[in-house]
């Protein structure tokens, strides 16, 4: 089996957000973001081609935060041209159902992701519930993307949300 090399999207110093979930239950993941000098805005194509070379020394990469419209999408069409192997995280929203911009980029993340999922490419979209302290902490939905690099089994789409409350 091939060693996971794994980069993620996301600035791990900030508690409550999913990048430091994933830096506890991770060993030896990156992180690209503007803390560290990574751009992500793919509407420049500086930064696309920044990413391509950074992106080819990894085979796991969490499609994890949203900078603006489409932007998630293209990094996973990026990956798509350049990896031959790999699994791509999506995190995607259960706002993917809305009519708003948001929930209509959201949709088209998981379209995308269903599409792209081959033998070649894994792809999972995650529709996550709301991520705070009280509800899906950070640490859990790193757990989660934990167990699915490493499941034997390929989960296209999987839902994360909270414990429902009682009516």
């Amino acid at each position: 089996m091939v060693p996971k090399k794994i980069l993620s999207t996301g600035n791990p110093v900030y508690f409550d957000k999913l990048a430091h979930g994933l830096s506890e239950v991770i060993p030896n993941i990156d992180f690209i973001s503007r803390s560290n000098g990574f751009d992500l805005d793919m509407s420049d194509i500086k930064n696309q081609k920044k990413f391509i070379e950074k992106i080819r020394g990894y085979n796991t990469f969490i499609n994890l935060s949203w900078v603006r419209l489409e932007n998630q999408t293209k990094l996973l069409e990026l990956i798509s041209e350049t990896w031959k192997f790999g699994h791509v995280i999506n995190i995607g929203s259960v706002s993917d159902q809305l009519p708003t911009d948001y929930g209509k980029d959201k949709l088209a993340l998981r379209e995308l992701s269903l599409k792209l999922n081959t033998y070649r490419l894994r792809t999972t979209y995650i529709q996550l519930g709301e991520v705070t302290e009280n509800q899906l902490n950070p640490k859990d939905v790193g757990e989660l993307i934990s167990w699915l690099i490493n499941s034997k089994f390929d989960v296209p789409i999987i839902g994360y949300e909270p414990e429902k409350a009682p009516w």
